[in-house]
């Protein structure tokens, strides 16, 4: 059973069906890159946290928690792009 939150993704990309070859590497493309720019983001935070002040270690907790959704968004988003292929 998927959770409230994937099944809306799963909905979300199977509302665009029949989806296309081209549309769907676009999309999957799409999540990949925002899972790079995520890590990356999450890399730059980590090393800053070990040179931060106490106070500066709640701006970076802050980013790094930004960072965390986004990478758990894209993943399932390719999750669910993964099921339309294997749906299909």
């Amino acid at each position: 059973m998927r959770a409230a939150g994937e099944a809306e993704r799963y909905d979300r990309v199977r509302a665009v069906d029949p989806m296309n070859a081209a549309t769907l590497k676009a999309k999957i493309d799409d999540a990949k890159r925002r899972l790079i720019s995520a890590e990356t983001e999450m890399e730059r935070a980590l090393h800053q946290v070990d040179r931060a002040a106490r106070e500066e270690k709640t701006i970076i907790s802050n980013a790094l928690g930004t960072a965390l959704a986004e990478v758990k968004a894209a993943r399932q988003d390719l999750l669910a792009l993964e099921r339309v292929i294997a749906d299909a």
